[in-house]
Formats: structure tokens, sequence, C-alpha cells
């Protein structure tokens, strides 16, 4: 699979029936912002290598990655979104200004950056289908 450098991978991680969001940081595109934390697909990954990558670099977090939920091709870049599960804590903070773990039906009361909040209802709903209320 060719990987461009506009290729992005975000994670819908789930822990204790809770979906992690993050916040992005002042002075980043999209500032103040919220999002499916994850990052930039590499040379030579795949998008979820990528993700496991970024979430560790991130947020220390592991990551057991299931199934891709959804794609978004924007004309600029392609963003790739998966469902995954939290094997430990967050322990520690260094790309994003806040994480919050949320319910499902608390996910529609934030302002999300533009790709994610495109795929919000899709994601939503493969959650509701997972089980994860």
């Amino acid at each position: 699979m060719p990987v461009h450098k506009d290729e992005i991978v975000g994670g819908v991680i789930v822990n204790r029936n809770k979906v992690l969001i993050a916040r992005r940081m002042e002075g980043d595109e999209d500032e103040f912002l919220w999002e499916f934390p994850g990052g930039r697909i590499e040379c030579d990954e795949t998008p979820e290598f990528a993700l496991q990558r970024e979430l560790r670099e991130e947020l220390g977090l592991d990551i057991e990655v299931k199934e891709k939920i959804c794609e978004l091709n924007t004309g600029e870049r392609m963003f790739y979104f998966y469902f995954a599960i939290s094997k430990n804590d967050i322990d520690r903070l260094s790309s994003h200004q806040e994480i919050k773990w949320v319910n499902v039906q608390e996910l529609s009361d934030f302002k999300f950056c533009e790709p994610d909040q495109e795929v919000l209802a899709k994601i939503i709903q493969y959650l509701k289908g997972v089980k994860i209320c």
C-alpha cells in the first residue's frame, strides 16, 4: 500500500466504555478543537502500526487495534479512523492541551477538528453497534 505524506490515522480508543478525545494545543492547526488522537503515517508504515506508535509516543498509551471504522479523503489528505482498546493508563501528555474519557452520548457536545467532525456520526453509529454506550 503506497503511503503519502498526507495520510493521517486517528484512534477511536475505548477503555471502560468511555472514548478518548484530545484537545489540540494553542498554536496548532485547529487549536483548541477536539480530535481522536493519532498522527501522520510514516513511510512504509501501516495505519495500524502508525496509530500504535503515535499513541505510545504522545500519551504513553499501548493499544490493541481492532478494525477500521471509516476513512475520509479531503483531496489534500487521507484520514483513517480505527477502533482500538487501551491496554494501560495514559502516562504523559506531550502533544495535546487536554484529554478526556467521555461517554459515546457526549461526543456530539464537543467541537471537533473538521475531518473528525465529518466522520463523527459514523463513529457514534459504529460505537453503538459494538455496544460501547
